[in-house]
């Protein structure tokens, strides 16, 4: 059974309730499948990769788009944060105070930039959305075992992971669906994204 690590309650319980709830356990990622901070690596690297580029896409979608140019350095340095992190993990230390920065810094700052700069595409209430079901993702990790107090059926991590999907998951609906704002964006003179 998974044992507690880093804080984190069990996804289930040690003993299950009802004799098939081992039988419907999904098989977990990889972290999640034998616990441990170096699995941890491989479970933080894509996400801290992932926010830095969000970030730099929005910068350059609506701050300017030779903010383009942060794409690289920013994705970098979401990747180094969780280097350092296991670096001084192994070393006694644990500093998380980078990768948190990595995390965070885009979620906060986004809505600024979103406040402050015009959208060069519609859509951008989806963007809104996906940044409250992060925010809501993270609360409930942060709310993990009361979570898991309120029912036993799922603990807040758990959740986390479900909300967190739907977040990544309402960002590629509205890069599907979006259009310019401006026809003079399209090349098409903005004929395709009247229709």
């Amino acid at each position: 059974m998974a044992e507690e690590v880093q804080g984190h309650t069990p996804l289930l319980p040690a003993r299950p309730p009802h004799r098939y709830q081992d039988r419907l356990r999904p098989r977990a990622a990889y972290y999640h499948a034998d616990p441990s901070n170096a699995r941890l690596v491989w479970d933080r690297l894509p996400l801290a990769v992932a926010f830095m580029a969000f970030f730099a896409s929005t910068l350059a979608e609506r701050v300017h788009p030779k903010a383009a140019a942060l794409f690289l350095p920013l994705a970098l340095l979401g990747g180094a944060s969780v280097v350092y992190w296991h670096l001084s993990e192994v070393h006694g230390g644990g500093d998380l105070r980078l990768y948190l920065f990595v995390q965070l810094y885009p979620l906060l700052a986004t809505p600024v930039v979103l406040l402050l700069f015009p959208p060069r595409y519609t859509r951008g209430a989806d963007l809104v959305a996906a940044l409250l079901c992060y925010l809501l993702a993270k609360s409930l990790e942060a709310l993990d075992a009361q979570v898991y107090a309120r029912g036993g059926l799922a603990s807040g991590h758990t959740l986390k992971h479900l909300v967190a999907g739907l977040s990544a998951a309402w960002l590629l609906y509205m890069v599907r669906k979006r259009r310019p704002v401006c026809p003079a964006l399209c090349p098409d003179g903005g004929r395709e994204g009247l229709r």
